[in-house]
């Protein structure tokens, strides 16, 4: 562990409970102003589950207490307790759309008050593969963690899509010509959309959140079991750094859309692919957490063709029914407690979507014939 986690541990610890209702420890929202009526419209639109990847070299240091990005880590940095839409004149707007362009470049400026989370998990596992394999960090698998936050439990307007910060700002765009504003807007209408959001400022995650490491992910080859088309993390790639959006985009096409490249079929049973989806929910502590992560896992299984298989739906169904009774995402609702955001432009939602339906679906049936 370096020394800054190390620091960053004992300060949660010595945070008290009198300062956990202290205005300052609370999340710094996003407040658009009234005239950008889609971008205050989509703050309730967030996904029920978001998604970050860390490790110790990460820009932003994150534990499972706090998210702080750089710009906290000084005091006297205004930027870290000012919501970017408080605009003070022509030149403040640049200066918060130049931060907000090098942020989603991954330029990670010291003065960065920006976290970035997604709603796809193949992105953020893709990500961990980045993190261990890349010159840039190369972090052991153990230190690497993949956090999950239940945005219901944070106010609105703690996070917001980046498309959302990108429309605001594009008008100033740093770089018009390059590596700005709009080349991310124009990536984010094409493939490039990796259901990302950010939120602004230090978080309180505690009692929000939870987490597992790199390295439980990938142990047993679970990963690999539920979805043979992911590589294999021990293989370094030839050219250099491993590709992290562009293989997003190679699974997204031989996975969910069946095309651009030849599909590896597993060779293991779907029981056996199940089996990793269950040793890896069972990894996250609470509970309540365990069958919507099963289910986001569940859905790299493969397309919706293939779920449609009797064999596949029965297999997935019977794996996913011991976590029924600990579940809290409202079973027993006319509608889930989960919102899927953006689904039908990207694949691995839409299967994610989908597999929360079949689920429903089977515990009203299985209750109305009284199995449960």
């Amino acid at each position: 562990m370096s020394l800054e986690s190390i620091t960053d541990s004992l300060r949660d610890i010595n945070i008290n409970r009198a300062e956990v209702e202290d205005p300052q420890y609370q999340p710094l929202l996003f407040h658009p102003p009234a005239g950008l009526e889609a971008t205050n419209s989509s703050l309730s639109e967030i996904p029920t589950y978001l998604f970050r990847v860390a490790s110790p070299k990460s820009s932003a240091t994150t534990s499972s207490t706090w998210v702080r990005p750089p710009a906290t880590r000084r005091n006297d940095n205004a930027l870290s307790h000012e919501d970017i839409f408080t605009i003070r004149d022509p030149g403040d707007k640049k200066r918060k759309a130049a931060l907000l362009n090098d942020h989603l470049w991954w330029q990670e400026p010291s003065d960065d008050p920006f976290v970035s989370w997604t709603s796809s998990l193949p992105f953020a596992l893709q990500l961990i593969y980045y993190r261990h394999q890349s010159s840039r960090d190369g972090s052991p698998l153990r230190e690497i963690r993949l956090y999950v936050v239940d945005t219901k439990k944070f106010p609105r307007g703690t996070f917001i899509r980046d498309v959302d910060l990108i429309n605001a700002f594009v008008d100033v765009d740093p770089i018009p010509s390059g590596n700005g504003l709009k080349r991310l807007r124009r990536y984010r209408t094409w493939d490039l959309n990796f259901g990302e959001y950010l939120s602004q400022g230090a978080l309180r995650i505690e009692g929000k959140c939870q987490m597992i490491s790199g390295q439980s992910i990938f142990e047993n080859n679970r990963l690999r079991r539920i979805q043979p088309n992911f590589t294999d993390i021990d293989v370094r790639v030839p050219e250099g750094n491993p590709r992290w959006a562009k293989e997003v985009c190679r699974l997204r096409r031989v996975i969910w859309r069946g095309n651009g490249g030849p599909l590896q079929v597993a060779a293991a049973v779907p029981h056996d692919r199940m089996q990793a989806v269950g040793e890896i929910a069972d990894l996250f502590d609470h509970p309540a957490w365990r069958l919507p992560m099963a289910i986001y896992f569940a859905a790299l299984v493969g397309s919706r063709q293939e779920l449609a298989t009797v064999t596949t739906t029965t297999t997935l169904l019977e794996a996913l029914r011991p976590y029924y009774a600990s579940s809290d995402i409202g079973l027993d609702r006319g509608d889930l407690k989960v919102k899927i955001v953006g689904f039908q432009s990207v694949p691995e939602l839409e299967q994610t979507a989908t597999i929360f339906q079949h689920i429903r679906k089977d515990y009203t049936l299985r209750k109305t014939l009284g199995f449960d």
